[in-house]
């Protein structure tokens, strides 16, 4: 197969790639179109040497997508840098250790998916995060430990178009799953859910789930120390009424 040889743009793009820390000002004056290619190019090459400044320039408000999680760490000013994205509709910050304080976000309206693995967030961030971003579907809080019982039932509340939540090796209880479950009932739109690894859920909060999330087609809840063999009945009756599972993965103790 004949290789396509490189457009104009894209060869501008990749040598503006190697300049940018010396010509940060002219970035902000470049079409959208070459921002975003620039942008794209250094993210996925070098995200983790961008500075504040140089993404500030390269952001702007029609920007859909944004990946950060190339970059080891992602500072406060990387994340203000973003706030002027209000047409945002994904954004991924997995294993950068983000700090999300209570109130960041909330610009970003029609924000759709969003992945915040290991990084900072409690129950009040989440609230704040979660009231502020009403169109979420597709939420992963994965090995984010402060988050708990009332940021995920406020999560539950906010968000009625959720369909994939990820809640690995977070604080959640039963509690927080009854609550959250309960909110999502009457749209019944949730078909993913991961709670493997969360020490505080027991057999009530996977009783809690299956009485009220009926669609779900991955449901995760391995390495739950307090899950016992009654589960196993619930699942059976879950499965009886005609759900068919993608994946089910769980643990007896």
């Amino acid at each position: 197969m004949i290789q396509q040889p490189d457009t104009l743009l894209t060869i501008s793009a990749r040598s503006l790639v190697s300049l940018v820390d010396a010509h940060t000002d002219i970035l902000a004056t470049l079409p959208l179109g070459l921002k975003d290619l620039v942008r794209n190019l250094l993210l996925k090459n070098r995200g983790a040497a961008i500075s504040a400044r140089v993404l500030d320039a390269l952001l702007h408000e029609k920007v859909s997508e944004i990946d950060l999680s190339l970059c080891p760490t992602v500072s406060g000013q990387l994340l203000e840098c973003l706030v002027k994205c209000s047409n945002l509709t994904r954004l991924c910050l997995d294993h950068t250790g983000a700090v999300i304080k209570p109130g960041w976000g909330t610009s970003m309206r029609h924000l759709h998916t969003i992945h915040l693995r290991r990084c900072i967030i409690d129950d009040v961030g989440l609230a704040k995060l979660a009231q502020g971003c009403p169109c979420l579907a597709v939420v992963d809080l994965g090995d984010c430990s402060d988050v708990g019982d009332e940021g995920v039932a406020s999560l539950g509340a906010a968000c009625q178009e959720l369909q994939s939540v990820g809640l690995s090796s977070t604080s959640v209880g039963d509690v927080g799953l009854l609550a959250f479950a309960a909110a999502q009932s009457p749209g019944d739109l949730l078909e993913e859910l991961r709670i493997d690894g969360c020490s505080r859920v027991s057999d009530d909060g996977i009783s809690a789930v299956l009485d009220f999330c009926l669609s779900l087609k991955i449901f995760l809840f391995h390495n739950c120390p307090l899950v016992t063999d009654r589960t196993r009945e619930m699942l059976d009756a879950y499965t009886a009424n005609g759900v068919v599972m993608k994946q089910l993965t769980w643990t007896i103790y």
